[in-house]
């Protein structure tokens, strides 16, 4: 009973690793060694250097996961390339064994979830478990903004990882208490509703969890450019919202309501996509939504994508 109440424990800490970890980490049991590739494409973003803000950033963060108990080095080729943080322990050491009890046997950042154990905590504890993932994959910019101009922020998750985005966007929602605009699915139906593609892998992008900046202050972020970027597009929302401007979309909520039905693509049956949709021609985001298993989901809604309300 000691041991179990010991590995079931969780701070600010652990939650903000284990974040960083299922954004982009890989964990290697057998030899001690988690590592968490920060994706770095530009030098600069809207005006904001991101090279030294990184640098900086991911310095703090790395005496951060000193004080779990890691040696910390780290691997960087120079601006432009992916930073990576190298955390490593002993196989048999308790950081190690943590590891297992929230992620089991695996292994890498296409296959972890949420750990159940987020839901039994507080909303500071999975504040920093978001922002965690978010230092990794998630990002804004000015291009972010939906069709009338309010920014927003992208988190991203990878294609091969169909289970994560829902349990993310329902963390966020229901634990967080911080509302989500959107998910865009890496699904055919949605990337090419008008199928002016074709078949092929084009398609098979990032999913993105889609979160208005102004509501996503809450959370924020530790990575200095990311945060200056999402305090000042933040203003410019809140400013236009009391001039009487509101973005036109209420947060997501996963209840199918009239959708303009989309042109059948070929790419439907596509091996890549998980079982619950595989074959199924999608006309809303929220069809996904529901299939892989949104707590928002309503009955109604269920049966209605299935087809039993006829």
């Amino acid at each position: 009973m000691y041991v179990h109440n010991y590995f079931d424990y969780i701070d600010e800490d652990i939650a903000y690793l284990l974040g960083s970890i299922v954004a982009r980490g890989e964990i290697n049991y057998d030899n001690g060694l988690i590592l968490i590739r920060y994706p770095y494409k530009y030098l600069e973003i809207d005006g904001q250097l991101t090279w030294q803000s990184i640098v900086i950033s991911l310095d703090k963060v790395a005496n951060r996961f000193k004080k779990l108990g890691f040696d910390i080095d780290k691997e960087a080729l120079g601006p432009g390339k992916d930073i990576t943080l190298i955390l490593e322990t002993k196989p048999e050491s308790l950081q190690m064994r943590l590891m297992r009890f929230f992620f089991g046997n695996k292994t890498n950042y296409r296959e972890f979830e949420v750990p159940m154990k987020l839901w039994q905590c507080s909303s500071n504890i999975v504040k920093e478990f978001i922002r965690g993932y978010c230092d990794v994959a998630a990002h804004i910019r000015a291009s972010n903004r939906d069709e009338d101009g309010f920014h927003r922020v992208y988190i991203d998750v990878l294609f091969q990882n169909w289970r994560l985005p829902v349990q993310l966007c329902n963390l966020i929602q229901i634990k967080a208490g911080v509302p989500v605009h959107t998910i865009v699915w890496a699904h055919p139906n949605i990337r090419d509703p008008h199928v002016k593609h074709g078949s092929g892998n084009w398609w098979k992008k990032e999913h993105q969890i889609k979160i208005y900046a102004h509501h996503f202050l809450p959370i924020g972020f530790y990575i200095k450019h990311k945060q200056q970027l999402l305090e000042e597009y933040a203003r410019i929302n809140i400013e236009r919202i009391k001039k009487g401007e509101k973005p036109r979309h209420k947060p997501c909520r996963a209840v199918i309501k009239r959708v303009r039905p989309r042109q059948s693509h070929p790419d439907e049956k596509d091996p890549d996509l998980p079982s619950e949709i595989r074959g199924q021609h999608i006309n809303s985001y929220k069809e996904i939504c529901i299939a892989l298993g949104c707590k928002f989901a309503k009955t109604s809604s269920i049966e209605r994508f299935l087809g039993h309300d006829h």
